[in-house]
């Protein structure tokens, strides 16, 4: 066996560029396992309600300083907290209580920390300095999310530890003391929805391109050239609408149909040559028939079961039997290993919506209620992410 020195040796080495997405996923699962191999019960149950909860109160104080922002932008390299608070500005923050805040950074490893009392910016840090989404992310965590999270064990003893069904009021509404659901909630709050907003763009951009995971040029095998070819339900500004018309750029126009909110598609980033945007509610029917295929990423998570089968009743009914698909591009939970992400998400996704993450069998399950059968799962061995492809039954 390596001695300590020997494994801490290699494990400085490990460079995240020089590593495939898998292997790097791999690497960081078993890091994981080790702290928690190598810590006490204590110094976990520390770690989980003391260190992490102070260091992203550390990083959020830096944030709304823009400090990382203003560092980057004077080009300056090992700063000391005294030259970092004339960066801000005359009375903007108090260098001691700077001091106190970057030590805590540095020790969790989110700054460097070269010389006594000086410190230099990482690429998590200077993350925030070519990202809006990076503390617009903070920001939602602490005025939103936070506060639904830790008020989930009150919200699930109050049901008597149910699995939260449609009947129930999510923890969301339960937590905010809110009347109406979170997206109605937030659509009232302009600033926290803007947030939100970068939140899922930086999320989604994250994921897998779903053209990389789907066998794409299967909707053109036996394509006429006429009628709609694919419909991005529920798209956003379509992004993923992009991705697919930019790899078969043959395609285009009115053939590729992109459906959201009307306050959301009239922000979107498909060019008129590209294809056609339009407004569209998905528990209404759906106004455009027969389409190749029905394109959903991350809607139906949004969803308890009961809702989802009503957007993919519509959905069934504009469909052709044995000729268009309906393509579902969410996570599909591993029964067993999996990653944090998916497994927490679920969580989230129950506080927030009172929806859920869906393992295979509930996948199977919810689409041969809404009268579809699966065809084929196109998975990410690490992230969960897949592309579900079903056709209506009969």
């Amino acid at each position: 066996m390596s001695s300590p020195k020997q494994l801490i040796d290699a494990l400085s080495s490990v460079q995240r560029n020089s590593l495939s997405d898998s292997d790097r996923r791999a690497l960081l699962a078993s890091a994981r396992a080790l702290c928690l191999n190598l810590e006490t019960p204590w110094e976990s149950l520390q770690r989980m309600f003391w260190h992490q909860p102070a260091q992203l109160a550390a990083l959020k104080i830096c944030s709304d300083l823009q400090l990382f922002q203003k560092w980057q932008a004077a080009t300056a390299e090992n700063q000391t907290p005294q030259q970092l608070c004339e960066l801000l500005g005359k009375d903007v923050c108090d260098p001691a209580l700077l001091a106190r805040l970057l030590r805590l950074l540095a020790v969790t490893n989110l700054l460097d920390n070269p010389l006594p009392n000086y410190y230099a910016q990482t690429p998590f840090t200077l993350a925030f300095t070519s990202s809006p989404a990076f503390p617009a992310a903070l920001r939602y965590f602490e005025h939103i999310q936070s506060h639904v999270l830790h008020a989930l064990p009150t919200h699930l003893a109050c049901l008597r530890y149910r699995n939260p069904s449609s009947a129930d009021l999510p923890c969301f509404q339960f937590a905010l003391r809110s009347p109406v659901p979170a997206f109605q909630w937030l659509a009232a709050r302009p600033d926290d929805q803007r947030d939100f907003g970068q939140l899922m763009r930086m999320y989604a951009g994250m994921q897998t391109p779903w053209v990389d995971l789907f066998p794409t040029e299967s909707l053109l095998e036996g394509d006429d050239g006429k009628g709609p070819l694919l419909v991005d339900v529920g798209g956003g500004i379509g992004h993923d609408l992009v991705h697919f018309a930019k790899k078969h750029p043959g395609v285009a126009g009115p053939r590729l149909v992109l459906q959201d909110n009307a306050g959301v598609v009239a922000q979107t980033v498909v060019a008129p040559e590209m294809g056609t945007a339009m407004a569209h509610d998905f528990f209404t029917p759906q106004n455009v028939k027969g389409a190749s295929a029905y394109f959903l990423h991350s809607v139906l998570h949004d969803w308890t079961d009961d809702d989802s089968r009503k957007i993919l009743g519509h959905l069934r009914d504009a469909m052709v039997p044995k000729r268009s698909r309906l393509l579902i591009h969410e996570i599909v939970i591993q029964e067993q290993g999996g990653s944090i992400d998916t497994a927490a998400s679920d969580i989230v996704m129950m506080a927030t919506l009172g929806a859920k993450e869906r393992s295979e069998e509930a996948w199977r399950s919810l689409l041969s209620s809404a009268g579809f059968e699966i065809q084929h799962i196109y998975r990410t061995a690490a992230s969960g992410q897949s592309v579900i492809e079903a056709m209506v039954v009969g």
